[in-house]
C-alpha cells in the first residue's frame, strides 16, 4: 500500500465509491514470494495437507503466498522440501472484489 493509492473520506461516499478501491488478499501481500499450484494442490492445501515441493528460490520458514491464479489460496511456510499451510482461505474468499448483490425489492 501507498500514499499515493489512499482517499479521503469523502470520497468514499456510496458502494460504487468503495469497490473500485478494494484490494484482492494475493494484491495485498504481494510483498511476499509467492508459489503457483495446480487446483488439486489448492484443495488439499486448502484441507490443511503439507505439499511436497522443490523449494527452489523460496526462503525457509518466511510467510509465502500461495496462487491459485491469481486467487490466494493460502500462506504458508517452506521447510526443507514441505510447504507447510500457516492460513488457509475458503474458495472464492476475496480473489474478486465482491459483486454488488442486487436487492429483492428493488
Amino acid at each position: 500500500f501507498s500514499l499515493e493509492s489512499g482517499c479521503v473520506l469523502e470520497d468514499l461516499a456510496s458502494v460504487d465509491d468503495i469497490i473500485p478501491r478494494l484490494v484482492t488478499p494475493a494484491a495485498a501481500l504481494s510483498h511476499l514470494p509467492g508459489v503457483s499450484v495446480d487446483p488439486d494442490e489448492a484443495r488439499r492445501l486448502r484441507q490443511g495437507q503439507i505439499l511436497q515441493i522443490s523449494g527452489e528460490g523460496l526462503p525457509e520458514d518466511a510467510p509465502i503466498r500461495v496462487l491459485l491464479g491469481d486467487e490466494l489460496v493460502a500462506v504458508a511456510a517452506r521447510r526443507g522440501s514441505q510447504l507447510r499451510p500457516r492460513k488457509v482461505l475458503g474458495v472464492g474468499s476475496g480473489s474478486q472484489p465482491p459483486a454488488r448483490e442486487s436487492s429483492i425489492h428493488g
